[in-house]
């Protein structure tokens, strides 16, 4: 009988090995280090984000039981001390680099295309994470409250976030997005918070488009008018030019302004952009593709341990989060790569419900082959003649 590693085994393939201990040189993660290296900690935190543990206590207790099948993986066992200590002492960045690592394997992953454009789409947002903070004292975000803000860039083509930077909840999204450099012929997807002329004329003079809504105050006047698809939510479609005494200087090119009405729930929408030849519907259907960010924000508060964490310094925070954003890029990449039409809850229910089965990733994923394989009947018979 063939031989088969665990599923837990088969997603670590998946992860750059020669590059992380590259990593953990560079950090010098390993340094003193002799029984539980930086290798055991991601694969007993990897362990602990895909089944859903909840203490120290339950991650141990769980990753100890299945001793007999991950220790070929050179995986020894985990006592929660010195996770602890591992997680409080160990640079965060280590996983950080891991994670930017892991995002190469997705250039050989052809791209979606939402809106049915070309371009590369992206989108800019943020989510505050509330912690206690009797507990995490570091982390005030108001008097009696403390946060941290998880700010994301979002590749709609791979369905996956390219940049994520944690910051205390206080620091705006603009103060993030600003240090990130746009690519050129991309399509930047915006909230309103991100509504800063500065801001969006750098976006325009790297030759790279934004769709974001307008604000309510902001001043203008009309240049021109186009014909506006009333039957399609279109209610105006016009060239405008900011009048404002700010605005004007800090944005002194021509502006794009779409009024939007939604036929099902009749919700107005203005859109903002610097692109004047697609169509008004297709700069509509662009900005509700940004819903996909709040989706993920969703998905990885109620499926990977991203509200709950395992320790309480700053260091172990961000190694959780880091670890947390490794394992969704891990269920995409899964997801790309077997060409499977179900759901990434669907696919990392299936993992979580096999992760030491010793079965073939693609059983796991597309379930066993409905045909039994062809055989000769002279072999069932024995008929060697």
């Amino acid at each position: 009988m063939a031989h088969r590693n665990t599923v837990f085994a088969q997603l670590t393939t998946f992860l750059p090995r020669s590059f992380f201990a590259k990593v953990v040189g560079w950090f010098q993660g390993d340094f003193r280090v002799r029984r539980f290296p930086c290798w055991n900690q991601l694969c007993s935190m990897l362990y602990g984000q895909v089944s859903g543990s909840d203490s120290l206590r339950d991650l141990e207790t769980g990753f100890n039981a299945q001793r007999f099948s991950h220790y070929h993986m050179g995986v020894s066992d985990v006592h929660r001390s010195t996770l602890a200590d591992a997680n409080e002492r160990r640079p965060w960045r280590i996983y950080m680099g891991l994670f930017h690592a892991l995002l190469c394997r997705f250039q050989d992953v052809k791209p979606s295309r939402p809106a049915r454009i070309a371009n590369k789409i992206c989108t800019w947002d943020s989510t505050t994470i509330e912690l206690c903070l009797s507990v995490f004292d570091w982390a005030q975000f108001r008097q009696t409250k403390g946060a941290i803000k998880l700010h994301v860039k979002y590749d709609h083509g791979h369905s996956i976030p390219t940049v994520f930077v944690v910051t205390d909840g206080k620091t705006h999204d603009l103060t993030v997005a600003r240090r990130y450099p746009v690519e050129k012929n991309s399509v930047l997807l915006m909230d309103r918070a991100y509504t800063d002329f500065t801001f969006l004329h750098g976006v325009n003079q790297q030759g790279a488009f934004f769709v974001t809504r307008l604000k309510s105050n902001i001043r203008y006047r009309v240049v021109e008018r186009r014909r506006a698809n009333r039957k399609q939510g279109i209610t105006s479609d016009q060239i405008i030019r900011l009048t404002g005494r700010k605005t004007r200087d800090t944005y002194p090119d021509t502006l794009r302004r779409i009024r939007y009405v939604n036929p099902k729930d009749g919700k107005v929408y203005v859109f903002l952009t610097n692109h004047f030849t697609w169509a008004a519907t297709t700069i509509a259907r662009l900005y509700k593709c940004r819903w996909q960010v709040e989706l993920f924000f969703k998905w990885i508060k109620q499926h990977l341990k991203v509200k709950t964490f395992l320790g309480t310094s700053l260091n172990a925070v961000m190694t959780q989060i880091c670890i947390a954003m490794i394992v969704f890029v891990l269920v995409a990449l899964i997801k790309h790569r077997s060409r499977c039409s179900l759901s990434m809850l669907h696919v990392q229910r299936k993992i979580k419900s096999c992760l030491f089965h010793r079965l073939d990733l693609d059983t796991v994923i597309h379930g066993p082959p409905t045909q039994p394989s062809s055989c000769n009947e002279n072999q069932l018979l024995l008929n060697l003649n």
